[in-house]
C-alpha cells in the first residue's frame, strides 16, 4: 500500500509534455507549400517530402517531413493555411511553422534562420519563443501524428503486408479468384 501511495504521489509531479528540444521558426511567405519545401530543401540541404497531411478540427493542412538519418534532427514544415481556414493566428501573420527537433547545435538553428530570412519569397521569419503556449498543443498533435505515421510505415514494411497488397491487386486484375 505504501509503495502504491508513493508511486501515485511521484507520478503526479511528472511533466509529460516538454518541448525543450524543439525550436520553431515562424515564416511569412507568398510561396505555395510545395515551393517553399523545395526551396528549403535547396537552401538548407534537407529532403522534405509531403507526408500524411495534418488534420485539426476536420481541416487538412499540408505537412512536410524530413529526417535524414538515424539520430539526426527531425524537421517539419506545417502550412498554417489550407485555403479556407487558418490553423493558428499570429501577429505578425505567419503562413508556416518550421519545426526543428533534436538539434543539439544552437548555432546551426541560428544559421538556418539566417538562410531562411535571405530566401526569395520569404517576407520575414523569426524564432517563436514568446508564444510557445499557443503552439504547444499543435506540437503535441504533430508529434502524435508522426508516431501514427511511423506505426503505419512499420506495418507496411512487413512481408505479410506486401503479400496481402499483391493478392488484392491480383484480385482486382482478375488474376486470382476471390
Amino acid at each position: 500500500m505504501y509503495l502504491c501511495n508513493m508511486v501515485a504521489k511521484d507520478t503526479e509531479n511528472i511533466d509529460l509534455v516538454s518541448f525543450n528540444d524543439i525550436a520553431v521558426i515562424g515564416i511569412n511567405s507568398s510561396l505555395m507549400d510545395y515551393k517553399l519545401a523545395w526551396s528549403l530543401n535547396d537552401a538548407l540541404s534537407l529532403d522534405f517530402t509531403r507526408r500524411n497531411d495534418f488534420v485539426s478540427n476536420g481541416n487538412v493542412y499540408p505537412l512536410y517531413h524530413c529526417h535524414l538519418f538515424e539520430n539526426s534532427p527531425y524537421y517539419d514544415l506545417l502550412s498554417l493555411n489550407n485555403g479556407s481556414e487558418t490553423l493558428l493566428r499570429f501577429k505578425p501573420r505567419l503562413d508556416y511553422l518550421f519545426i526543428i527537433r533534436n538539434e543539439p547545435y544552437l548555432e546551426r538553428i541560428d544559421n538556418m534562420l539566417l538562410k531562411i530570412k535571405g530566401m526569395e519569397g520569404i517576407s520575414y521569419a523569426f524564432m517563436i519563443e514568446g508564444q510557445r503556449s499557443k503552439i504547444e498543443p499543435i506540437l503535441y498533435d504533430i508529434e502524435q501524428h508522426e508516431v501514427d505515421m511511423l506505426t503505419l510505415e512499420r506495418e507496411r514494411n512487413t512481408v505479410e503486408y506486401a503479400i496481402e497488397q499483391i493478392r488484392k491487386r491480383d484480385e482486382r486484375l482478375g488474376m486470382v479468384e476471390k
